[in-house]
């Protein structure tokens, strides 16, 4: 285990408590419900029989691998509209992603789209490179890296931070929901409603490399010990799937302004304790931009580290 990393466990566990941890297996289909028998739904407030309660809410979305832990406490109007209005825009941000690691949704696997129409599948093995068009392949043989570029769909990126923070507040205890009344509110509302006024929209995503994979989909919320430290977000939802992981700061308001996200403490996972920082490849984003993302293309570098054939995935840009 490493020394380093160790230690940064150990410092974060003096600031922080670990509220709830989920850890679901992708092929287990066996259901575990939260909150089991409420039908009360914590998102708009109504029970039934003023809503129903007929479909299976997913507490996690279905497209990242989760098929058993659902929730009894989200409506059947609701779980349309977060499905329609919020995870959609998730999903199309992951899509070359989950296409590329081979995450296999209700659908199966995504498809990777050529210029010239074709449709090449991940079987949950590796893609089919020879079938990806020259002009989407770039091939750099000194640094043996190999650069696969595709459109991805439309998504609007303040909607794929709603996705996540829904998440968060599904598996959030009901105790701590009081606290984040604002958010509900804010959550729910169109996007650019004059009545909340949000900062920047930051989390810290990434992905470890092909070789390793995260062996359950994991989903935590860390709770901050004290509120003393204004710099400190309150609570964090850590969302771990496949080769990907998610830190994302549960936004808190205050009479509709949002209270700016100022530092992002980081929980080193399992793979940074047994090799060290620098394993998984974090990086910053703001997700507060409001206008679709459209056209939008991303690349997927890979290296060959010991020039065998061995890809190594180390980026999507």
């Amino acid at each position: 285990m490493n020394r380093e990393t160790l230690f940064g466990f150990g410092k974060f566990l003096q600031e922080y408590d670990v509220l709830v941890s989920f850890k679901i297996d992708e092929d287990d289909r066996k259901p575990l419900i939260l909150e089991r028998n409420s039908f009360v739904c914590r998102f708009c407030g109504k029970q039934k029989p003023e809503v129903t309660f007929k479909k299976r809410a997913h507490a996690l979305p279905e497209f990242i691998g989760n098929g058993s832990l659902f929730t009894h406490c989200e409506c059947d109007d609701c779980n349309g509209w977060f499905g329609r209005e919020l995870e959609v825009h998730f999903a199309s941000f992951m899509h070359l992603n989950h296409t590329m690691f081979g995450v296999r949704g209700k659908k199966g696997y995504p498809k990777f789209k050529t210029t010239d129409g074709t449709e090449i599948v991940n079987d949950g093995g590796m893609i089919d490179w020879q079938g990806i068009p020259m002009e989407q392949l770039n091939h750099d043989e000194k640094t043996r890296t190999l650069t696969a570029t595709q459109k991805v769909p439309s998504f609007i990126p303040a909607n794929v931070f709603k996705a996540l923070v829904k998440m968060a507040l599904t598996i959030m205890p009901a105790a701590q929901l009081l606290t984040f009344a604002d958010t509900m509110s804010w959550l729910n509302a169109p996007l650019n409603d004059p009545r909340f006024t949000t900062s920047k929209l930051w989390l810290a995503y990434g992905a470890i490399g092909s070789s390793d994979r995260f062996p359950h989909i994991g989903a935590a919320l860390l709770k901050r010990k004290k509120l003393t430290d204004l710099e400190l977000v309150p609570m964090i939802f850590r969302l771990n799937y496949g080769n990907f992981q998610f830190d994302v700061p549960v936004p808190m308001f205050h009479q509709g302004k949002m209270i700016p996200i100022k530092q992002i403490p980081y929980l080193p996972n399992l793979f940074d304790l047994r090799d060290g920082y620098g394993t998984t490849h974090l990086r910053l984003i703001d997700f507060s931009f409001t206008a679709p993302v459209k056209d939008h293309s991303m690349s997927f570098e890979l290296v060959d580290l010991d020039g065998t054939g061995t890809v190594e995935t180390i980026a999507v840009n």
